[in-house]
């Protein structure tokens, strides 16, 4: 069974090559032309040269932060601001790529612009992060394509030119208006300082004695007021037992030396009286009596100092005087004058003028020690109520000090920060302009020129063995299905299979094709022929294509 299907298969393949065998005029008409005008191309394609310049991008550009496109956003945009500048627009007149459209400019610009192209440049590496490999841009090339070698090599130099220029000019742009920026928002935190630091200080007078600062300041101050006044408070009770003192002694004193000058007095009277009258005499009896109660210390010590004893004192003498003269007598006369002056004095409501009687010197002392005792109490009063208006000042400092310091700190974060804002936009502007500065000396560019370009030596474009190779196979596909396919519409019976297929008759037998010598001697100057022109066309055609055509 395997041995009759494998019969089957080979007659069935014998059949397709004898159909192609007989197709081979169709063959022909379709591969030859395909061939030969494929080959036309290949030849005929007028050559392009092109140049390459190489760019390397700075290692920030790999920062995963900008992400993964960052250096192909940059290298297109950089692309298209050359491509559409002014400048490559005015080159065009100067670099004249393209003689046959030297009269028509926009054609020549458009022309350039798609025979550039800028390509990146990628490479694998290790990611620490994840640990796996991935792709990161390292450079980018820019290539021109033209017919002549030496102008590709021109406009590829002024290319390369150009994306540095444009590339700097672009970041020198970016610097400044980051530079502005920065000094913008700089002047507006300098406002904003300027403000805080207005409320700080107009909050600091306000509130200076009860600043966080000056807490333990004012506790240290509170407990010195305290012991201050505990020493006054003892000071002023001390004072007050001295005065208490003091007024007794002085008390004692006035009294005593009231009871020594009315004695004096009634013993200068005695004397005088003793010249004049009778020792029996009722005066001097009087006289004697009164002088004895006082040495004994009956009589009073104010007696002869208020108004009441002066009146009693005068009308007893005036009532002795009247005895002894008459009432128009000028001794009566005045004692009757001062008896109505002290009544009327005593309906006045006087009580009398005691300071200056009986002032001995150590009245006078103990009043000196009273009057300095009183100066002083009156002195540590005052400072005892300083000290208490004072020592509730302070209190209520250290009481409302939390709520100060609150409102302190906040005042003081927000100065803060707006201070460290702006030293960052400071420090963010000077970056700029020593950025900007780096730019305009070329030692910042983004991207360097690592591979300049130079003039090529073999054409680039077209590729012309792929092209022969792409018709040859095209032409040999294309022929062998137009051979099957008119083999498959063809109804002429030829073969035992096809007697087969429209009869269903086994053929009682078949007459083979002879393959004498002469059939072979044939064939063979056939298949000698067929390879001789292989050998032959093959490299013919492939030094042609490679030497012939510049």
């Amino acid at each position: 069974m395997d041995t009759g299907v494998e019969a089957q298969k080979a007659f069935e393949f014998s059949d397709y090559v004898s159909s192609l065998r007989r197709r081979r005029p169709l063959v022909l008409a379709i591969w030859l032309p395909i061939v030969i005008v494929t080959m036309l191309l290949a030849v005929g394609l007028p050559s392009e040269y092109v140049s390459t310049a190489t760019f390397q991008l700075k290692t920030d550009f790999n920062d995963q932060a900008k992400g993964d496109n960052y250096a192909d956003r940059y290298v297109s945009g950089l692309t298209n601001a050359v491509l559409g500048s002014a400048d490559l627009r005015a080159a065009v007149k100067t670099l004249a790529p393209y003689p046959s459209l030297a009269e028509s400019l926009p054609a020549a610009l458009k022309r350039l612009q798609s025979d550039v192209s800028a390509e990146m440049i990628t490479q694998k590496i290790l990611d620490p992060n994840s640990g796996l490999e991935r792709n990161i841009n390292t450079g980018f090339t820019v290539s021109y394509a033209n017919p002549d070698p030496q102008v590709a090599k021109k406009v590829a130099d002024w290319l390369a030119d150009a994306y540095i220029l444009v590339g700097r000019r672009a970041a020198a742009v970016q610097a400044v208006n980051e530079s502005r920026f920065y000094a913008s928002e700089a002047d507006l935190e300098r406002t904003k300082i300027t403000a805080t630091e207005t409320r700080l200080a107009q909050f600091k007078r306000e509130n200076f004695d009860r600043l966080p600062d000056t807490a333990q300041a004012n506790m240290t101050v509170k407990n010195m007021t305290e012991q201050d006044l505990e020493a006054t408070e003892r000071d002023l009770r001390t004072l007050q037992q001295n005065r208490t003192f003091i007024q007794q002694q002085l008390q004692q004193a006035r009294a005593a030396g009231a009871n020594v000058d009315t004695l004096n007095a009634l013993e200068g009277e005695y004397q005088k009286k003793a010249a004049v009258y009778d020792p029996n005499h009722p005066d001097m009896i009087a006289l004697r009596t009164q002088i004895n109660a006082m040495r004994r210390g009956d009589i009073a010590s104010g007696v002869g100092s208020d108004l009441e004893g002066q009146l009693a004192a005068q009308r007893a003498t005036l009532a002795e005087m009247r005895q002894r003269y008459s009432e128009d007598h000028p001794d009566v006369k005045r004692l009757e004058r001062s008896v109505q002056n002290l009544q009327a004095r005593i309906a006045r409501g006087e009580k009398g003028d005691t300071t200056y009687v009986g002032r001995t010197p150590a009245v006078v002392q103990l009043e000196t020690q009273l009057n300095g005792v009183e100066s002083q109490l009156a002195g540590v009063e005052r400072h005892r109520t300083e000290l208490r208006d004072k020592l509730a000042n302070l209190q209520g400092r250290l009481q409302s000090t939390p709520e100060v310091e609150r409102a302190y700190e906040t005042l003081n974060r927000d100065a803060g920060t707006a201070r460290q804002e702006y030293d960052q936009l400071i420090n963010k502007r000077m970056e700029a302009d020593v950025k900007a500065a780096a730019i305009q000396n070329g030692t910042a560019d983004q991207c360097t020129l690592v591979g300049p370009p130079g003039v090529p030596k073999m054409p680039t474009k077209p590729r012309r063995m792929g092209i022969a190779l792409i018709g040859l196979i095209g032409a040999t596909f294309l022929a062998f299905m137009a051979a099957l396919g008119a083999t498959a519409l063809d109804s002429t019976v030829r073969g035992s299979r096809d007697v087969v297929a429209l009869l269903n008759t086994t053929p009682i037998g078949i007459v083979p094709v002879i393959h004498n010598a002469e059939f072979a001697r044939r064939r063979g100057r056939r298949m000698a022929a067929l390879v001789a022109t292989t050998i032959v066309a093959i490299p013919a055609l492939y030094l042609l294509i490679r030497f012939a055509v510049p």
